[in-house]
């Protein structure tokens, strides 16, 4: 039996000491943290990505750089044996869109409580708020300086993680123990990381979460590096979400390269389908942000000037891209926030019929974070708005009723068939045969008389 020294109580650390302890090793695993998996807690918003149900060769075609270094490492212990075990700690699992695997709770506490009730029960001693300042090695093994304090041990396992997200400890103090056993570590780069823009206008759209939209990369030679379908959201300072920190793994050189994104938001339509006279819009789940006052701008707008080019029959306005057919909102219960501002800005704007069911009713901003330390925070009401034509408070604890009530059949919904969005269209094609058309362009011009 040997004695083995485990640096970093992560989740690679957490593995390594109970897999170990099981093979008959006596085991110590350092923590320089108050607790295990402090990372791991913040991970995947709080509810931790485990793995993927994909089969493990498509691992491989998902690895931007040498993917054939983690071989041994993903047929050692697959996906389907991680999630066995945690499942076998007591926390079942759940698969998402795209194969991805959540605890069933969505806590990514339950995760760390798996991962620590395992090495707990193999007997591995755990040693927190524990951080290893020096590792040295003489001919009768590894000894470990804690700063004054020296142990002994036969080998040592260095699962420190890498140099981001400092708060949670990593510092980056495995690449200088690796350097001084003369390992070779080539300079780290950021990766899986949100990204910063250049332009503004992408920070007023804070808040804003996109879903099925595709997220293409370009290099400065204008090369494709990265395209993907998925969800986004914009932030205080760019981008982020899951297309956006998976896109980074393919920017490697942020210090000599610039790189720009494009955004496809309905990839699924061509142009001939977005260039339709009638415009339904689905708000329904539309869980908030900060963006229904921009979008209500641009929907309210109406043509005072129409544009015409030569070789075409395509008739422009000014404002731009103005939408002067018939317009129908969706709404539901779980539209909520913003979700509940948007359709109570269309109906008091004019701009057409609400179809669905009741939405949320919450519109009461929250501010003022008050952090605490193991990441979460209390948050107090701080603003809310009312109506600046009778001076009343709008939507809080009632939500924005529908024009058209009408729910979604459970049975009839899982089946394919949605009944709302039935409805919406016929709305729709009932006011399109009453609709004014644009004026055509007008006959040419003579100007000889």
């Amino acid at each position: 039996m040997s004695r083995v020294a485990i640096i970093g109580g992560g989740p690679a650390g957490m593995m390594c000491a109970s897999e170990a302890a099981h093979n008959g090793h006596s085991v110590t695993l350092y923590e320089r943290n108050e607790k295990l998996g402090k990372k791991l807690f913040i991970t995947g918003k709080g509810r931790c990505n485990l793995t993927n149900s994909a089969d493990i060769k498509d691992f491989f075609e998902n690895i931007p750089r040498n993917s054939r270094f983690l071989y041994s490492a993903l047929y050692g212990f697959t996906n389907d044996e991680l999630v066995a075990a945690i499942n076998a700690e007591g926390v079942p699992t759940k698969v998402e869109r795209g194969g991805r695997i959540f605890p069933q709770s969505d806590k990514s506490s339950d995760i760390l409580r798996a991962m620590a009730n395992r090495v707990k029960k193999a007997g591995v001693d755990i040693r927190l708020n524990s951080r290893v300042k020096a590792i040295t090695k003489d001919e009768a093994g590894f000894i470990i300086d804690l700063g004054g304090k020296k142990e002994r041990y036969d080998a040592v396992v260095l699962a420190t993680g890498g140099a981001s997200y400092t708060s949670t400890g990593s510092t980056g103090d495995g690449y200088a123990f690796a350097k001084a056993f003369g390992h070779s570590v080539t300079p780290i780069l950021p990766s899986l990381i949100s990204l910063e823009t250049e332009e503004e206008w992408s920070k007023e759209l804070m808040g804003l979460s996109l879903k099925n939209v595709t997220l293409n990369a370009y290099n400065k030679k204008k090369k494709l590096v990265y395209s993907e379908l998925g969800e986004m959201l914009f932030t205080h300072f760019g981008v982020s979400g899951p297309l956006v920190l998976s896109s980074s793994a393919h920017m490697r050189h942020f210090d000599k390269k610039s790189y720009r994104l494009e955004l496809d938001l309905k990839p699924a339509l061509d142009e001939q389908q977005l260039d339709k006279e009638g415009l339904i819009i689905d708000d329904r789940a539309n869980g908030g942000g900060n963006v229904s006052p921009m979008i209500l701008e641009r929907l309210s707008r109406e043509p005072y000037r129409l544009t015409m080019g030569r070789g075409t029959k395509r008739v422009g306005t000014i404002p731009d891209a103005v939408q002067v057919g018939p317009k129908v909102c969706l709404i539901n219960k779980y539209s909520a926030s913003d979700g509940d501002l948007f359709p109570w800005g269309f109906r008091a704007l004019g701009l057409g019929k609400l179809i669905g069911t009741r939405t949320w009713g919450g519109i009461v901003g929250i501010s003022g974070p008050l952090p605490y330390m193991d990441g979460t925070d209390i948050r107090v009401p701080f603003f809310t708005s009312y109506d600046a034509k009778t001076g009343q408070w709008i939507i809080e604890n009632h939500g924005v009723d529908p024009d058209i009530l009408i729910d979604n059949d459970p049975v009839k919904e899982w089946n394919g068939e949605d009944e709302q969005l039935n409805k919406a269209i016929e709305e729709v094609m009932k006011e399109l045969q009453n609709r004014k058309p644009l004026p055509p362009v007008p006959a040419p011009r003579d100007f000889s008389k």
